[in-house]
């Protein structure tokens, strides 16, 4: 009995009689809007950051094919979402469709699932786009190189963060490397291990790196933190280190070790001057991250046609510094640098794929504005294939330019685009890239609330 209702599923017929008699959406979006929606969805940090990553670490040149291959997964995902969009053109998406294939207990589960999604997304986007807010400021400074508009660090970072920054600033600016050594990932270069750095420009990139610090620095950080935290601290600290170093060989290991120092300063600030410290914990908060949140939530309470021209401008904005920067580079690229084309060969070409992919997850959500659609049949299929076509071709032009702007194993692997156009003396546009990636975060009112 227990079994056959947790695996009872909903008429079809039911849902289209709730559809009919429920009068709370208003059909407002058309098939333009809901692209717009998509678009809006997909676009954001993956466009300005994972292109550039995924280049130097996985695919070279071979990336624009792993935006193929990624684009065409999610494709037959999206044929999926159209074709049960159009059948049952009602408000839940994944939710709903679950009910009438699957049952009650499987539709449970995927609710909880799109929460714990769309929980975790809004999360992470509100925090790059208020990070990326905090550097935009950063651009506008007086006569003196002093920014004009500041904000306290305390309120610029989580507690968990900036407890975990504070410690790992002390250990990187204590720590001492007594050795560093790895092999080279290509064997052809030979099998022996190397000694950091790497003075040999033929190898870009390396595997298995062993750290060892000095035994007198490990203990000046266990006398700063207690040696728990400072086992925690050091794997930290690491970890970072032997991302950075396994695509640059070449780097001085102080600057390496000054970078990670660098990268969690703003932390160990802002656990070192908020106001309120209680039961032990230095109490911070992105004080941004709620802002935008509970702004783009009111927007959308507003109603949808707010929401959509919100998004509308978004987009607008988003697509303006897309196209920017491919006809800023587009001038500036060498074919020479797309060889070899796969350095890593297929697998790194897959690989970069795995990456890329984060780069087009929201399409999915024009499935649930299916109940707000002029026309649902036609135009929400329209929308969420329109969407990903639009944005898989945006990406795959990028890449073209990124990596034929310079080789990839010179990609800066810190703000890739914007680094690359810097190096090429264009800071206007770097500027632009900069602006766009704050901008371009997926801030989309359709899937962040």
């Amino acid at each position: 009995m227990i079994r056959k209702q947790l695996l009872t599923k909903k008429p079809l017929e039911m849902v289209l009689e709730d559809m009919q008699n429920h009068k709370g959406l208003r059909r407002t979006l058309g098939p333009i809007s809901l692209t717009s929606l998509g678009v809006g969805a997909i676009i954001g940090t993956g466009i300005f950051i994972i292109t550039g990553l995924a280049a130097r670490q996985y695919a070279g040149p071979g990336l624009i094919l792993s935006f193929i291959i990624a684009g065409l997964a999610c494709t037959f995902a999206a044929f999926c979402y159209a074709e049960f969009a159009s059948m049952a053109p009602v408000a839940g998406s994944a939710y709903t469709y679950a009910y009438l294939s699957l049952g009650e207990l499987f539709a449970w589960m995927i609710g909880w699932d799109l929460l714990l999604e769309y929980s975790i997304a809004s999360s992470s986007v509100a925090y790059g786009w208020s990070h990326y807010f905090l550097k935009f400021l950063g651009l506008f400074k007086d006569s003196a190189g002093k920014a004009l508009v500041t904000i306290p660090l305390f309120l610029t970072c989580d507690p968990i963060t900036a407890t975990h920054q504070h410690a790992d600033y002390l250990t990187a600016t204590t720590v001492q490397m007594e050795s560093v050594t790895a092999l080279p990932y290509d064997t052809s270069l030979g099998k022996e291990r190397l000694t950091l750095p790497v003075s040999n420009s033929v190898v870009h990139r390396l595997k298995e790196i062993q750290i060892t610090f000095t035994d007198e620095s490990i203990a000046a950080v266990e006398t700063l933190h207690g040696k728990a935290e400072a086992t925690d601290s050091l794997a930290r600290v690491r970890d970072r280190l032997e991302e950075h170093l396994i695509y640059d060989p070449q780097a001085d290991l102080s600057q390496a070790l000054a970078g990670i120092a660098a990268g969690t300063k703003d932390g160990y600030e802002a656990y070192e001057t908020t106001p309120v410290v209680f039961g032990g914990i230095h109490w911070t908060c992105n004080f941004l991250v709620i802002v935008v949140i509970m702004t783009l939530c009111v927007i959308l309470v507003i109603g949808i046609r707010e929401s959509t021209t919100f998004n509308a401008v978004m987009v607008f904005i988003k697509l303006a510094a897309v196209l920017f920067v491919i006809a800023a580079g587009v001038g500036h690229v060498d074919a020479s640098n797309w060889s070899p084309f796969l350095p890593y060969g297929l697998g790194g070409v897959l690989g970069g794929a795995a990456i890329v992919f984060y780069a087009y997850i929201g399409f999915d959500s024009v499935s649930t504005h299916a109940e707000e659609a002029k026309n649902p049949n036609r135009d929400v299929p329209i929308g969420i294939i329109g969407s990903l076509v639009i944005c898989t071709l945006l990406y795959v032009v990028v890449s073209v330019v990124i990596t034929g702007m310079v080789p990839y194993v010179h990609i800066p692997l810190d703000a890739p685009l914007a680094s690359v156009f810097a190096e090429k003396g264009l800071g206007v546009a770097a500027t632009v890239i900069t602006w766009g990636h704050w901008r371009g975060s997926r801030v989309c009112c359709s899937c962040c609330c």
